[in-house]
């Protein structure tokens, strides 16, 4: 027998590390997996991915273990298992779709925007309890609330069914009494479906399964009895270990390994737990951990763009885009056309930069295509979903602060340099060949046109952006002759959309000033 943990918050990592795992279970040779849940829930496309990855398992016992809880999509991965068994102590249940916004925490979803997200769960639910044998309306109320229900036992204690208040009425003759809430009151004794009857027709009609549900007749009403409410219409059903035993959800109460292994006969049991590099990409593709990312990378590459040549802020860019990339890599989540544009991205700059300075297209695609490849990463849910529409919100949100706050400390820095380094030539100017600001200089100091056939000396090495001395005064220039180390003697050779064209001297030459190496 194998156990796979499910003990973290329900996620896409989750969905691929499972995956892996039942993978190793079934070439072992293990005829039952136990999924070991203890969870809060979490993403609904991970889940429902899940579901149906467990739903596949055809030629193996598969069992949900409430080992304390399993909430919202953990209670979903349970009915979706063969069979449910609940630790002493445990709960599950509470599973209605909900909406996390930046820095609102938890939202009430709009009544059309709640039903049409509760659409995928409700069909996903009704599929689990045709195949395994669960009251249809006892779990659709683990996930929308309208769904009042009634539990009535045979009187002999052998039969036990859920009902919602007109189908109480039909069989009794009377409205339910209401213990729990407002209940539900009944419009007639055909109607009042907890949902629309279109939406019930189309989550019917999804399905493989016919239903096999059946409920007492009214000549039939003496031989049953009301155990009671089970839920209103205003909350969502939660059962512990007790309930879902009684209910007919899960089969055994399961206090340790040891008697799982007793109960299904097993001889030997594996736990599969995840890799060190699920919980590194875990971590690294939680949302804290991204938005982290990107607002520090976006900040270090306009810092490193007005002040070139340093390449401190470069690399804390490139770090940080390598850890966007590389944590889906990890389990290989990552897909190959956002890579693509990413890199896409990354070329264009660089040709921007290196091969066609102050001209700017190439600068404005290289931006486009590198922030939509990082969208495109980052995201996780369906942009047209309420999950994806709020990853979406988030992310927007971040890179426009940290856009504001790139410029800032780039801003702060042209007025203490007097430019904006590569900044300046990622904007078009109003005139070819012409800058919109002068050549940087000292503070000051007289910034007078510098002369071709100056000499200076690099203050910083030049990539080929960055700083040189020219009598007493800090330029930014560039170098025609690729990199340069700080320390060395150039020329002026030109002058570029404001910016020096310089290239080092490679021989002595008589007509260096003495005074050229001053630092």
């Amino acid at each position: 027998m194998a156990v796979i943990d499910i003990r973290t918050p329900i996620d896409s990592v989750t969905a691929v590390s499972l995956t892996r795992r039942l993978e190793e279970a079934a070439k072992s040779g293990s005829d039952a997996v136990v999924f070991d849940l203890d969870t809060p829930g979490g993403e609904v496309d991970a889940m429902l991915e899940i579901c149906h990855l467990i739903k596949q398992q055809e030629d193996i016992l598969t069992v949900g273990w409430v080992n304390h809880q399993a909430y919202s999509a953990g209670a979903l991965i349970a009915l979706a298992a063969d069979e449910i068994v609940v630790a002493p102590g445990s709960r599950m249940g509470d599973a209605a779709p909900i909406a996390a916004m930046p820095a609102m925490g938890l939202v009430e979803l709009p009544v059309a925007e709640r039903a049409k997200m509760e659409a995928p769960l409700l069909t996903e639910v009704v599929d689990s309890a045709r195949r395994n044998g669960y009251d249809e309306k006892l779990v659709q109320s683990f996930v929308g609330v309208r769904f009042a229900l009634w539990e009535i036992e045979s009187t002999d204690g052998k039969q036990r069914r859920f009902v919602d208040a007109n189908e109480y009425l039909e069989i009794f003759g009377s409205k339910p009494p209401v213990e729990r809430l407002r209940g539900s009151e009944p419009k007639s004794a055909q109607t009042a479906l907890p949902v629309d009857e279109e939406t019930m027709r189309e989550i019917d009609g999804l399905q493989d399964l016919e239903s096999t549900r059946d409920l007492p007749a009214p000549s039939q009403a003496a031989d049953w009895k009301l155990v009671g409410q089970v839920v209103g219409d205003e909350e969502l059903l939660i059962v512990d270990d007790s309930a879902a035993l009684t209910s007919g959800l899960a089969t055994q109460r399961i206090a340790d390994e040891s008697e799982l292994a007793a109960y299904f006969g097993a001889t030997t049991i594996t736990r599969y737990r995840e890799h060190w590099s699920e919980l590194l990409a875990r971590f690294l593709m939680s949302w804290p951990v991204r938005i982290i990312l990107v607002v520090v990378m976006i900040i270090a590459f306009l810092i490193e763009a007005a002040i070139p040549g340093t390449a401190v802020f470069g690399g804390i860019a490139l770090i940080c885009l390598g850890l966007l990339i590389g944590a889906p890599m990890l389990v290989g989540m990552a897909e190959w056309w956002t890579v693509a544009l990413i890199l896409a991205g990354l070329a264009l700059l660089a040709a921007e930069l290196f091969l066609t300075p102050g001209v700017g297209v190439l600068g404005l695609a290289g931006v486009a295509s590198l922030l939509s490849g990082v969208v495109a990463l980052v995201l996780t849910a369906d942009p047209g979903s309420q999950e994806g529409s709020t990853q979406l919100t988030t992310l927007m949100i971040a890179t426009t602060a940290a856009v504001i706050a790139g410029l800032s400390i780039a801003w702060w820095i042209s007025k203490r340099t007097g430019r904006l380094g590569v900044l300046d030539q990622l904007v078009l100017n109003a005139e070819t060949g012409t800058s919109s600001k002068p050549p940087a200089t000292t503070p000051g100091h007289d910034p007078s046109p510098i002369e071709k056939g100056s000499w200076g000396t690099t203050v910083t090495d030049l990539r080929p952006g960055g700083r040189v001395r020219i009598e007493g005064m800090i330029h930014s220039a560039r170098s025609t002759r690729g990199w340069v180390k700080a320390g060395t003697d150039v020329l002026v050779t030109g002058c570029f959309a404001g910016e020096l064209e310089v290239e080092p001297r490679s021989e002595p030459d008589e007509g260096a000033p003495a005074e050229s190496s001053q630092r």
